[in-house]
């Protein structure tokens, strides 16, 4: 009788089910930004080559650009202020980052002793050190 479907869920259990549900849900949104960044990717390379017109990248990076802006806003109604919190303080590390990194190393290319910076390096860095700042929250290393 414990295992009927009248039966109302633990808290536990709620809690679990809700956490299910809402990695199922980022999964599904990664698999889809995936695919969008594929063909994104694949029509920018065949609009190169002349296979498809300049313009189809338009529309696909105002796709990505409206997919990310819905997807941010349902993913912060998802979680709770722990969350938010760990997001925030992430973010804002990665932006220190940012914020100390590209002007040190457009000093140092000025002076000559590195190349030009990398704007992909910088971008790939700072999501790197903002993710490793999340981790760190996560991990309780506060």
């Amino acid at each position: 009788m414990t295992n009927s479907p009248d039966t109302p869920l633990s808290g536990e259990a709620r809690l679990r089910q809700k956490r299910r549900r809402f990695i199922g849900w980022v999964a599904a949104m990664g698999a889809g930004f995936a695919i969008l960044g594929f063909a994104t990717g694949y029509s920018q390379a065949a609009a190169e080559g002349g296979r498809l017109p300049g313009w189809i990248i338009i529309p696909l990076i105002a796709a990505a650009v409206i997919g990310l802006v819905l997807f941010s806003a349902s993913y912060f109604r998802r979680i709770d202020e722990v969350d938010l919190q760990d997001n925030l303080w992430s973010s804002l590390i990665g932006l220190y980052y940012y914020l100390a990194a590209f002007p040190a190393w457009h000093l140092l290319h000025m002076a000559g002793y590195v190349a030009e910076p990398s704007h992909w390096v910088l971008w790939g860095s700072t999501a790197l050190v903002a993710t490793a700042a999340y981790v760190a929250r996560k991990l309780g290393l506060r």
